[in-house]
């Protein structure tokens, strides 16, 4: 296997909902709510890296209730997000990585999530 050179990891496909949907799902759901089974797949070099993924989403709705001058408003603010990799394949083989890797992932996923 070719070492990975994660400076030029690119995102090329995956089965997740994006950030900018988020607000729909906070009102739906009064507030924090979870996807599962989502994927991302990256090319890394000559490698494909696949990662399936869950996450939580912790939100909660501000209202205001508005004034005279002011009409009401209603707005879902998102608190954090918390991402849970299930498994990560390379090159279509199931992996562990090391935790520095892990994290790393981790981190691309929430980028890649627009969080």
């Amino acid at each position: 296997m070719n070492t990975l050179n994660f400076s030029d990891i690119k995102l090329v496909d995956g089965q997740f909902t994006k950030s900018d949907n988020w607000g729909e799902l906070v009102f739906e759901n009064d507030g924090s709510f979870s996807q599962d089974e989502q994927s991302m797949i990256f090319q890394c070099g000559d490698n494909e890296v696949i990662v399936n993924f869950n996450y939580f989403v912790d939100a909660h709705i501000d209202e205001d209730n508005g004034d005279y001058y002011t009409p009401p408003a209603t707005e879902a603010q998102i608190d954090d997000v918390d991402v849970t990799i299930d498994n990560i394949y390379i090159n279509e083989v199931e992996t562990n990585v090391d935790s520095e890797t892990f994290a790393y992932l981790v981190k691309q996923v929430k980028r890649e999530l627009n969080y």
